[in-house]
């Protein structure tokens, strides 16, 4: 359950590359369950109430950089994350996208390749 998890935090700041949908899904969970026990622990003792929110400050790019890999996994920009600005409609899209199966490479190459025609097309 931690590998995931691990792997969410070794690829701190890197945004490029794919994250596949049970790799994210699993760091968010072990995100979600270790700051339960960190709010747990803030309510037993109030000295350690400052805990869950440096935690959730500093899981924040983590959070952010694996989502925009999830994003590319479906084919998507890193900019589609934006989306988390908007409240309510915004978070159910990315919950919807965080929850399609990824994209093959061929069908990856295949998706640029028509991007880059579009582009060709449009600058002539």
């Amino acid at each position: 359950m931690l590998s995931p998890y691990a792997d969410m935090l070794n690829k701190f700041f890197k945004i490029k590359g794919r994250t596949d949908r049970r790799t994210y899904w699993a760091g968010i969970l072990t995100w979600l369950i270790i700051l339960l026990v960190l709010i747990w622990f803030g309510k037993k003792l109030e000295v350690l109430a400052i805990l869950p929110k440096i935690f959730t400050g500093v899981m924040i790019v983590p959070t952010l950089t694996g989502g925009i890999r999830r994003l590319h996994d479906i084919g998507k920009s890193g900019y589609w994350i934006l989306l988390a600005l908007i409240p309510a409609v915004g978070w159910a899209c990315l919950f919807i996208y965080f929850c399609l199966p990824g994209i093959s490479e061929e069908e990856l190459a295949r998706l640029k390749w028509k991007q880059e025609q579009r582009r060709r097309e449009r600058g002539s």
